[in-house]
């Protein structure tokens, strides 16, 4: 596995199409909150499937933050995949205003 950022765009995060594949896009109107992160984290729960198939099929795949990010936006991932993604969501510029 490629654990490494790489270059380019690989730090940048389309937050509102991550919320958005969520159904959460109305939290980048808001100041987040503990009860925004609270949903944000059921929502990764009960919307995002957990896929490891890639893993068992021995498939290189990498787990940097704004990769998993853009993973999850297109689908679903495995454990690394989804807390990454998550991680890098909150890192956001939306979570700091």
């Amino acid at each position: 596995m490629n654990g490494s950022a790489g270059s380019g765009m690989a730090g940048h995060v389309d937050v509102a199409g991550y919320l958005g594949r969520l159904d959460l896009g109305e939290l980048t109107q808001h100041r987040p909150r503990v009860e925004a992160l609270e949903v944000l984290h059921r929502a990764h729960a009960e919307r995002v499937p957990c896929e490891c198939l890639e893993v068992r099929l021995d498939r290189p795949t990498t787990v940097d933050p704004a990769e998993s990010a853009r993973r999850v936006a297109g689908g679903g991932g495995y454990c690394f995949h989804l807390n990454g993604g998550r991680s890098r969501c909150c890192s956001a510029p939306w979570v700091t205003r």
